[in-house]
This record gives structure tokens, C-alpha cells and sequence, in this order.
């Protein structure tokens, strides 16, 4: 046990965490709405046309299974061919290929588990598919898009070499100061920045498991 207590530390964390945090954030949301957007454009197009997903998937995959070293260098020099500069934007679309494979595959299972005779019964009564799609297949699959959400959240929160490679060392969130600061040999220090890149990836995944129970609180055999 420390022989005194001190909130020095998360004094001095807290003042230098807004931007780190911000960036972030940011981050997360840009490349996670955008591969949610993909992935039902994607899915529902698959849905309506029973085109097999086969082929999409080793596409969509293929961030996952290439050493993510190479994978994010190729981009890097691709960016810096197309005079592309480090930025908040150029990150966030390198999460993105790290966030969409994880968000696919979470809304997949909910596309291959959905009842089709509900869609059948609302074009009976007159609906088109764009109607179907938001008034009957996103409510049916809203536990799957707050899981696909929160999942996406959390990985992109977690993401380092991304972050750095593309961003060259100028886009800090709270995962690079947390690595940064390993090398200072303050366990103090350390600790707290881990316990704060930590925080955010568990409320994703806490929020992932609550909120689904929240929606369909009041209805059996949703979840």
C-alpha cells in the first residue's frame, strides 16, 4: 500500500487529456459511422439481391489477416503519393479499415437471423424496401447496431499504430500518450493514463451489453 495518497496525478492526467480525448473521440465516431454505413448498404444490398457474401468478405477481412505493420505502411505511402498530409480525417479512415471487418461480421449474424416474413407481410400491405428497411428490419436489429457500434467504438479506441503511422506522431488520443508514457518510468503516472485508455473501450462494451436490454425491456425473446 503507497505510504500517502495523493490526487496529484489524476490532477495533472486530467489537464492534459481534453485534446488527446477529443481526438479520439472524433476518430472513433467518423470511422465507426462510416463502416456502419458500408455495412448495411452493403448487407442490404446483398439481402435484396442474394449476391453471396463470400467474395465481400475476403475484401473485407483483409486488414485482419495482412500483419497490420505492412498493412498501415502501404496506406501511408499511398496517402503520401496522393499528397495526402497527416490529419484527424487521414486517421480515421485508416481505423476505419480495422473497424469495418468487426462491424460487418457483428450485423451479418443479425442479416442471416432475420425473419424475412416480416418484410413478406409489410409489401402486402403497400410498403416499399426503403420503407421496410427503416421502419421494420433496423428496429428488429437494433440490438445488433448498438453491439456493432459499441464493438466499433472500443477498437478504435484501442488503436495505436494507425493512429501513429498515418497520423506521423501529430494526432495524440489517449491511447499514444498512454504508450508514450510508458517510457517514462513513472509508475504513477503510467497507471493513470492506462486506467483513462482503459475507461473508454469498458463503457463501449458495458453500454453494449445494457443498452439492448434497455430497448427491449419491455418486450420477450428480443435479445
Amino acid at each position: 500500500m503507497p505510504s500517502v495518497w495523493s490526487t496529484q496525478q489524476w490532477t495533472s492526467a486530467l489537464s492534459e487529456w481534453r485534446a488527446p480525448l477529443f481526438n479520439a473521440t472524433m476518430i472513433a465516431l467518423l470511422s465507426v459511422t462510416a463502416a456502419l454505413a458500408l455495412s448495411l448498404f452493403t448487407l442490404e444490398a446483398q439481402a435484396r439481391s442474394s449476391v453471396s457474401t463470400a467474395r465481400i468478405a475476403t475484401f473485407l477481412y483483409l486488414p485482419l489477416l495482412v500483419p497490420q505493420v505492412v498493412f498501415i505502411s502501404g496506406i501511408a505511402v499511398l496517402a503520401e503519393r496522393a499528397l495526402l498530409p497527416p490529419s484527424l480525417t487521414l486517421v480515421a479512415a485508416g481505423h476505419f479499415l480495422f473497424v469495418l471487418p468487426y462491424v460487418y461480421l457483428t450485423l451479418q449474424g443479425g442479416y442471416a437471423r432475420f425473419d424475412t416474413r416480416w418484410l413478406m407481410l409489410a409489401r402486402t400491405l403497400g410498403a416499399s424496401n426503403t420503407v421496410c428497411f427503416w421502419r421494420i428490419r433496423l428496429p428488429l436489429l437494433s440490438t445488433q447496431l448498438v453491439t456493432a457500434v459499441m464493438l466499433g467504438l472500443a477498437i478504435s479506441l484501442s488503436l495505436y499504430l494507425p493512429t501513429q503511422i498515418l497520423g506521423a506522431g501529430r494526432i495524440p488520443t489517449l491511447t499514444t500518450e498512454a504508450i508514450a508514457l510508458v517510457s517514462s518510468g513513472n509508475r504513477s503516472t503510467i497507471g493513470t493514463w492506462a486506467l483513462l485508455q482503459s475507461a473508454l473501450p469498458t463503457l463501449c462494451f458495458m453500454l453494449a451489453l445494457v443498452l439492448p436490454r434497455l430497448i427491449w425491456s419491455r418486450r420477450k425473446g428480443m435479445l
